[in-house]
């Protein structure tokens, strides 16, 4: 049963990781107006979260710590069968990963929904934010360890 709900939390984070790169291809066409009653507009995001600028070199840097820091923390959660962990971990490192392709193959993020005229974003940063989310959930409201004993 633990095995099912593992394939099934990676399956959703696979299919999420597809659809926001197809979205993503759309928003780089410039051809679709509006989404799910989202206006989808191309925007070029160079910075970090909320558009933050950051230098380039100290950006990769922090990126690939976060990257091996989660890797590290997820691949502990599939050690303990924390299914929590591993579904809010999965969500951040799927949205990290797909962000950071856009950076590598286009020099930034490409967002897409813009939400009231106040903030561009992607799936992948929804996805992020789910992830977050989710682990806060667990440690701040159901006052859960990250990582049981």
């Amino acid at each position: 049963m633990l095995i099912k709900k593992i394939f099934w939390i990676n399956a959703f984070c696979l299919i999420f990781f597809i659809l926001d790169r197809v979205l993503k291809q759309i928003a780089l066409s410039e051809k679709l107006k509006s989404f799910l009653n989202f206006n989808f507009s191309l925007s070029l995001n160079k910075g970090i979260a909320l558009s933050l600028p950051l230098a380039e070199k100290f950006l990769y840097f922090l990126l690939i710590i976060i990257i091996f820091w989660l890797s590290a923390v997820i691949l502990k959660s599939y050690q303990k069968k924390e299914l929590t962990n591993i579904l809010g971990l999965s969500l951040i490192l799927t949205g990290t990963f797909s962000n950071l392709f856009d950076r590598i193959l286009y020099g930034a993020v490409i967002d897409y929904f813009l939400f009231w005229e106040i903030t561009i974003f992607n799936l992948a940063d929804v996805m992020i934010l789910t992830g977050g989310a989710i682990i806060l959930w667990k440690t701040m409201i159901l006052n859960q360890p990250f990582f049981k004993s």
